[in-house]
């Protein structure tokens, strides 16, 4: 049985997504459907939402690997692919980085990917005029991107 698909490709990276990442899709949109109390105003917009709130930890997992894939590409190191799967992603590459300082840039371009999420989602969320569910979820993604 197959375990992943190919979904596509991003900056000429293909990018395939393990079957596992969809326990995180039901997890998250169920988790949020199914629970009233935290937003009891919402009704079925909560499930909606859950779902939105699931797709964009995928695109922030996936920002975060190619934060990774980008470093390396700068270095001369061919990507091959990105797989997103149950607890994150990772990104194939054909050799290690040649020096130390070189592995250490490539080890932080993810986290400060994740941080610059961070930032701007936090923004974003305090926009006055944005709508409750919307400010919620955006306020919810950018707590996950400075874990």
């Amino acid at each position: 049985m197959q375990s992943s698909w190919r979904i596509g490709a991003i900056l000429g990276i293909p990018l395939f997504i393990d079957s596992s990442w969809f326990i995180i899709l039901l997890l998250v949109t169920v988790s949020y459907g199914l629970e009233p109390s935290w937003h009891s105003a919402w009704g079925n917009l909560a499930w909606v939402m859950g779902f939105a709130l699931a797709l964009l930890l995928f695109a922030s997992v996936l920002l975060h690997e190619l934060g990774h894939s980008m470093a390396t590409k700068t270095q001369g190191i061919a990507v091959n692919s990105i797989t997103l799967f149950l607890s994150g992603g990772i990104a194939s590459i054909d050799k290690e980085s040649k020096t130390p300082e070189d592995a250490l840039k490539v080890a932080v371009a993810g986290p400060l990917v994740s941080f610059g999420l961070f930032l701007l989602l936090t923004a974003v969320s305090l926009i006055p005029a944005l709508p409750t569910p919307v400010s919620v979820i955006t306020g919810s993604v950018a707590q996950i991107n400075l874990v």
